[in-house]
């Protein structure tokens, strides 16, 4: 019986820890009970919970119809690289607290120059990560180029070119039937993991 009680409170515990910082053992087994064989993106977000990329939340969900946080955003990149490089040291961060259960995953992308400062130093993890924040991020954070070739296009700023162009060369984005690619807007959790797994495919290869 005492056994059964230590199991039972060890497993209360490690529950209890996943909803600030998610158990990198659920990922590896985890079916989400929102993502269903059927879903256009199951396998995908299989082989990314395998990853250890993605965990979910404590319900046994992932959401992935809601749209992605910067905040979730960095803790994907974070755990998909043990190491960063440092291109900024000592990066201020005034609105992100270091008990924040986000905080390394933030500070790690910030000094890589993955993510940047939403406002002064503001990181705002919270608010909505674009689509033109998110071709900055995997681009960079995947080492993608376009090799010089520019992508068809045709909504795109110049700052987020060189990061889009890299994405659609690559076959990581295709953009919407218009021809637009629409970098002030949000995209979901599952759109995020998918254009992260082509990424990493391409990395890898």
């Amino acid at each position: 019986m005492k056994k059964t009680n230590l199991f039972i409170s060890a497993t209360i515990a490690i529950a209890a820890v996943s909803v600030a910082t998610p158990s990198s053992t659920m990922a590896a087994s985890q079916t989400f009970s929102d993502v269903s064989p059927k879903h256009n993106y199951y396998t995908i977000i299989q082989e990314m919970a395998k990853k250890e990329v993605i965990t979910g939340y404590l319900d046994g969900t992932f959401k992935p119809n809601e749209l992605m946080t910067r905040k979730h955003a960095a803790a994907l990149i974070s755990r998909a690289f043990p190491t960063l490089p440092t291109e900024y040291e000592g990066i201020s961060l005034t609105d992100v607290s270091k008990d924040n259960p986000y905080y390394k995953d933030i500070r790690r992308v910030l000094e890589a120059d993955i993510i940047q400062h939403a406002d002064n130093f503001d990181f705002r993890p919270n608010d909505i990560i674009t689509r033109g924040e998110m071709a900055r991020a995997l681009a960079i954070a995947y080492k993608l180029s376009s090799s010089e070739q520019k992508s068809p296009l045709i909504d795109v700023s110049p700052k987020v070119a060189p990061f889009v162009d890299a994405l659609y060369i690559n076959n990581i984005t295709t953009g919407y039937e218009d021809k637009t690619f629409r970098e002030d807007k949000g995209l979901t959790r599952a759109h995020f993991a998918v254009f992260m797994y082509r990424a990493m495919e391409v990395n890898k290869n």
